[in-house]
């Protein structure tokens, strides 16, 4: 017998800064800059950590458009814990690499909806929503 513990693979830290900031700067009206080159995240990819949030904050109304069309947090109960790290997930997903390379359970769980994102955003595309091009800061 052997004692091997599964551990759990955690979702990468860029994306859980990118949520945590996201959500600081829409629920408490913080500064995205401040927040974005504060001491806490001195170690993270800068640019790549302000981008990420940016492009999260401004696609935010074709986002909640696309997890409410697609249940993804009603249907996946332990994601509506923290809407957020999906908002970026998504966004990494739609809009930024366009891949999400992780074993973690909430990553898998996004890839898992890809299609039907995908589905949801073409269809918001061809029905010419204002939504997609206007920003949501």
């Amino acid at each position: 017998m052997s004692d091997e513990r599964k551990t759990a693979i955690r979702v990468p830290k860029l994306y859980i800064a990118a949520s945590k900031i996201a959500k600081a700067v829409k629920e408490n009206g913080k500064s995205l800059k401040q927040l974005v080159f504060s001491d806490k995240y001195k170690h993270y990819n800068i640019k790549g950590l302000y981008g990420l949030v940016s492009e999260t904050l401004s696609r935010g109304t074709i986002l909640d458009i696309l997890l409410e069309k697609t249940e993804i947090l009603t249907r996946e109960e332990y994601l509506n814990k923290d809407p957020w790290i999906v908002r970026v997930l998504v966004t990494e997903l739609l809009w930024r690499k366009k891949r999400l390379l992780s074993g973690a359970s909430r990553v898998q769980t996004v890839l898992l909806y890809e299609p039907k994102l995908k589905a949801e955003l073409k269809t918001a595309e061809d029905s010419n929503f204002n939504v997609l091009e206007t920003g949501d800061m």
